[in-house]
């Protein structure tokens, strides 16, 4: 019933210009509905007329009526359940081999879960404001004209699992008491490649060699690693993560810690081919299958107050069956099909996205050995 009382009596409608000649993204809105949006590019003028009328004849009495362009990335609600993993998997972009160890995510503890951040946290990047009319009264419909010129969108428009980043024209109607008014979004692409940079990775590993495989692929030279299962506890995943490529045989002791940087070669565009090969050079564990993934990973927030959540992008079976010395196997992966953004890092100090190849090796007694090796996708120029 108080809805009826204090229902806005006015229609507002934002039009944009040549929205219709415009690529078009369907993107999910808050009630699970599709919503297209025409794409615009870093410093292409937003240029569009605003349409207000006064419903059933009446009049609107108002105290100025303002057009803006926002950039604004909001996060969703998140919590964090402590539980004791039972396989290996990442924590604040560290990769961890004790099994026992205590992270967040994946099976939920009895413990009662903690709020990470506020629902409605929203930040405005950017704001730009025009007049549309002043203070005044209104009987009749009328039409406004609004035109932000060159418009600096500094950061591509995303959509993910805890936050999102939007770009939206919003008409604001100030009235004595409760203000009126509508938003209409855009979707921004950006040919901006990410910043480089030269962040480490933690790799700890077992004893006993027992496993060589070469991994190369077209964006990067070959990774050399080796997979040790001495002395391990079978239900555990085991991590061994090599980013930068090396050129002789390699040996680690018992859970030493050895850092890489981050290789940033491993560039690829959003229609690329990923290319490469596999070779075992020495085998003495029985390997029942290999699988290769794509990750995508969703850092939000700052330390220590930082959220990780990981879905899989793809995952298919690249071999079935035990592989012997001197065998190589082919990839080749069309990034084309699936659904990838570019990659984003420290965005505004508010979230990252990054995206991995995971490549998992099961043995005979279903333990997992995996490498990740993280990758940059950039957009590029349709034509």
């Amino acid at each position: 019933m108080a809805a009826y009382f204090f229902a806005s009596p006015i229609d507002v409608d934002i039009k944009l210009v040549d929205e219709e000649q415009r690529k078009q993204v369907d993107i999910k809105s808050d009630k699970d509905k599709t919503v297209s949006c025409p794409v615009y590019y870093d410093g292409e003028s937003v240029t569009g007329t605003v349409a207000i009328r006064v419903r059933d004849g009446k009049k609107l009495q108002h105290d100025g009526i303002k057009v803006e362009f926002v950039g604004s990335i909001g996060e969703f609600v998140g919590f964090l359940f402590p539980f004791q993993c039972t396989e290996c998997c990442m924590c604040n972009g560290t990769m961890f081999l004790v099994p026992d160890c205590l992270h967040f995510g994946g099976t939920l503890s009895d413990e009662s879960p903690e709020l990470f951040y506020d629902r409605g946290h929203h930040h405005e990047f950017l704001s730009l404001s025009q007049e549309l009319a002043a203070p005044g009264e209104m009987r009749s419909a009328q039409t406004f004209d609004f035109n932000f010129k060159n418009v600096e969108k500094q950061f591509e428009s995303y959509q993910g699992i805890n936050v999102k980043l939007r770009y939206f024209v919003r008409v604001s109607i100030s009235r004595r008491l409760a203000d009126a008014g509508k938003e209409r979004d855009i979707w921004v692409h950006s040919f901006r490649p990410p910043p480089e940079t030269n962040a480490t990775i933690k790799m700890e590993v077992g004893i006993e060699d027992c496993l060589h495989i070469e991994f190369e692929y077209n964006k990067s030279k070959c990774v050399f690693f080796h997979l040790c299962c001495f002395g391990l506890h079978h239900s555990a995943t085991y991590p061994l993560i090599l980013s930068r490529p090396l050129l002789s045989p390699f040996f680690f002791t018992d859970a030493c810690p050895v850092e890489q940087h981050a290789d940033v070669a491993n560039r690829y565009h959003l229609k690329d081919v990923i290319v490469g090969k596999i070779y075992f050079l020495l085998v003495r564990i029985k390997i029942k299958h290999m699988e290769l993934s794509i990750i995508r990973r969703e850092t939000t927030g700052s330390p220590p107050n930082q959220y990780n959540e990981s879905e899989t992008i793809t995952k298919f079976e690249i071999m079935d069956g035990a592989p012997v010395r001197g065998e190589t196997i082919p990839i080749r992966l069309f990034l084309g099909g699936f659904d990838l953004t570019p990659t984003f890092r420290d965005i505004n100090k508010k979230f990252s996205t990054r995206y991995y190849l995971n490549l998992v090796l099961i043995d005979e007694e279903n333990r997992r050995y995996f490498k990740q090796q993280e990758i940059t996708i950039v957009r590029i120029p349709e034509n």
